[in-house]
């Protein structure tokens, strides 16, 4: 036991992962600098990769002459993290758009997956101390099985002799959007399994959006609820747990925009996950984000309310 703990601690603390600067993961650098450079009213596009593979922040900010940042990056950092980690960057004026994966409303994803831990260990270790006990638990299960990763890789490809990767760290622009894949043809994109009779809407993410809300009504700032864009057939088979979800947004008298039936978009528009764009796929979306959150934004930044759906 004592053997495999100071493997474990050695591995997380003085052996360095290879390659890590040039992955996707290490963009939270570059985004946290994005935030803290732009001026606010500002809007910060916060969520996984349905929103990082998903947009085209450029038209969001013709559509609204405001700066905007696409601070997602993927949705194994977690609902209660990728929040918790862009607060500080929240100012008066600034609009606040949350969309998070299906998964971050029924599954432990909410408080983050080894994206997370690889994050905490070798690209942000000052994201530790937005840490609780309770994510603590939950990311300690983690912990050994990153730390054999982190002994076992070896790279054989140099960053700076490939092409950027749609999962590099470069592979995002000046907005924070993944781009690389736009012009690249689709893939085979698997269905996802219908859902267990144990998976059910919790709480508890309920519960953090609620308290996201007040903090940003604190900032005078305005925050905004939507569903994740999903592939129509994963839709089908979810479509019950879908529905529970957000009824349970609804009731919490969250700022809805949109439901979630307006983001289930056709087989033929994801690239390479049921969350993941092609450049079509990513021209509808946008275009749809743009007329939900316009009641929110037009002739009313910085304001706190925004109206719920049901109410429109």
């Amino acid at each position: 036991m004592l053997i495999t703990f100071l493997a474990i601690f050695t591995s997380l603390f003085w052996i360095h992962k290879e390659g890590i600067e040039d992955n996707m993961l290490a963009a939270i650098v570059d985004k946290h600098k994005l935030l803290s450079e732009t001026k606010s009213p500002k809007i910060i596009l916060v969520g996984g990769s349905n929103l990082s593979f998903g947009l085209e922040s450029a038209k969001i900010e013709d559509a609204f002459h405001l700066p905007v940042i696409n601070s997602a990056i993927h949705a194994g950092i977690g609902l209660k993290f990728y929040f918790s980690d862009i607060k500080q960057y929240i100012r008066q004026g600034d609009i606040v758009v949350i969309v998070p994966e299906y998964s971050q409303y029924y599954s432990d994803s909410f408080y983050g997956s080894l994206e997370l831990v690889s994050i905490l260990f070798d690209v942000y270790p000052e994201g530790r101390k937005l840490i609780d006990k309770k994510q603590w638990y939950h990311l300690a299960k983690l912990i050994p099985t990153y730390a054999a990763t982190k002994l076992s890789y070896q790279s054989t490809t140099k960053f700076n002799t490939r092409k950027v990767g749609v999962y590099d760290r470069k592979s995002f622009n000046s907005r924070g959007d993944a781009y690389i894949h736009w012009s690249l043809p689709r893939q085979q994109v698997a269905v996802a399994k219908k859902n267990s009779p144990d998976d059910k809407a919790r709480d508890e993410s309920i519960l953090f959006l609620k308290e996201c809300l007040k903090f940003i009504a604190a900032r005078n700032a305005t925050m905004i609820v939507l569903p994740p864009v999903y592939q129509g057939s994963s839709y089908e088979n979810q479509e019950k747990l879908i529905n529970q979800i957000f009824a349970k947004v609804q009731a919490s008298d969250l700022p809805l925009a949109a439901e979630p039936i307006r983001y289930k978009f056709p087989d033929s528009l994801f690239y390479n996950t049921n969350y993941h764009l092609t450049k079509a796929g990513v021209d509808l979306r946008t275009s749809l984000l743009i007329e939900d959150i316009a009641p929110y934004i037009n002739g009313k930044v910085g304001t706190t309310i925004a109206i719920p759906y049901s109410m429109k």
